[in-house]
């Protein structure tokens, strides 16, 4: 029987939209408020232990998760032996409506390989960390009720009106060191980091993010050399590659052998990628070295030039008013040559005029600086200027000693 236009209570299944080992998730409507959510169906709720196990402890926690990026359970629903529950519906890939027919709910997992299939481009180092961030601090809060997830991995992390949330806690369980194996290939921790004592989420959320951060599977992570988004150019290495070795030292941390050597708790996994954020505004406001140094080379050889000029050709005085001076008669060639000579006078005042604004615009720009810097600008003008001197000849005395 098709579940399409089926009836679960006060909800309407309208298509399926996604499917997993846990169960299938259905668009559907419910008629009392008139709104689209996700339905997801789990037959044979009872025999399925971790699926109950989650959801009862999603129940008991619900009001510490409500604030954070944890995807809420609107409703449970029994039917015989099957369990279905509401969610909010995630937003569609390419903004596409949940009525058309190319919907697809948006997840990490769909939008990393849409980024490498179509060539748009890698996640910049913000869209990273927005994702990271409140992913992290989700599992912490998670943590902080006695929790563990189980499952982080890109698929679990879905968007929801732009913001990452986490999903599916049909694996989540009471933390305890004697929790079995389970989760996904590749994001689940191996056997020598349980038993040293390693939080799975942990694990999870390293190789969820090494993923996002590199678009390659959990299982390179294991080269020892990084590795970067293989559509980058050469300009994105030179401008990222900083950064994108600080977020690999964050996933090694994470791997280490010993216990004493990772991360001790999310806090201070928290605190390492606040301050990667922390430095990044810090160099977004202000500029790099070499653009320091570019621009005071082009301020100083400006002031240079301008100084030069005026001392080579002084802006003239007030010359008076010229035509009340003037020779009661002149000849042809006398009067050519005043125009001429007004003429230049003319352009030396429009140029005197442009060097008193330069003067203005660097000055302004100058007193901008910091103490530091306005020395440095000092020294370099004083030894431009020296430079472009005429050398004094020595006199006889001198160059007969």
């Amino acid at each position: 029987m098709k579940a399409e236009n089926k009836r679960i209570s006060h909800f309407v299944i309208l298509k399926e939209i996604g499917r997993g080992g846990f169960g299938t998730v259905y668009l559907a409507r419910d008629e009392e408020i008139d709104k689209y959510v996700a339905l997801k169906k789990v037959e044979n709720f009872f025999e399925r232990k971790h699926e109950r196990r989650g959801i009862d402890c999603y129940k008991k926690n619900r009001e510490s998760f409500l604030a954070q990026n944890i995807i809420s359970i609107y409703e449970t629903i029994k039917v015989g032996g099957d369990m279905y529950y509401a969610m909010p519906l995630a937003d569609g890939m390419g903004g596409a409506a949940c009525t058309e027919p190319n919907y697809a709910p948006k997840t990490l997992e769909l939008a990393i390989k849409d980024r490498l299939q179509k060539g748009k481009g890698w996640f910049s180092k913000d869209e990273i960390l927005s994702i990271a961030i409140p992913i992290a601090r989700a599992l912490e809060a998670i943590g902080r009720c006695g929790l563990k997830h189980r499952d982080i991995k890109p698929s679990n992390i879905i968007f929801i009106k732009g913001k990452p949330m986490i999903s599916d806690f049909g694996l989540a369980a009471q933390d305890a060191q004697s929790l079995s194996r389970a989760g996904t290939a590749d994001y689940t921790p191996p056997e020598w980091f349980r038993k040293s004592g390693g939080d799975p989420d942990m694990w999870g959320f390293a190789m969820t993010f090494y993923t996002l951060f590199s678009g390659m599977s959990p299982s390179e992570s294991k080269d020892a050399k990084n590795k970067y988004p293989q559509n980058w150019s050469e300009e994105d290495l030179k401008s990222r590659k900083k950064t994108w070795d600080e977020f690999y030292k964050i996933v090694f941390k994470v791997k280490q052998d010993r216990q004493e050597d990772r991360f001790p708790n999310w806090q201070s996994l928290l605190e390492e990628l606040s301050a990667i954020s922390r430095r990044r505004q810090n160099s977004a406001k202000n500029p790099g070295r070499k653009q320091i140094f570019a621009i005071l080379i082009a301020a100083g050889f400006m002031f240079a030039l301008t100084f030069i000029f005026l001392c080579l050709f002084p802006a003239r005085g007030n010359r008076g008013n010229a035509e009340e001076n003037l020779p009661e008669s002149e000849s042809a060639a006398q009067i050519e040559s005043r125009e001429n000579k007004t003429e230049n006078e003319n352009l030396e005042e429009d140029a005197a005029r442009k060097n008193a604004k330069d003067l203005e615009n660097f000055s302004k720009a100058f007193k901008s600086l910091s103490p530091e810097l306005q020395d440095f600008v000092k020294d370099f003008v004083n030894e431009d200027i020296r430079r472009n001197l005429p050398k004094e000849k020595e006199s006889p005395e001198k160059q007969g000693q």
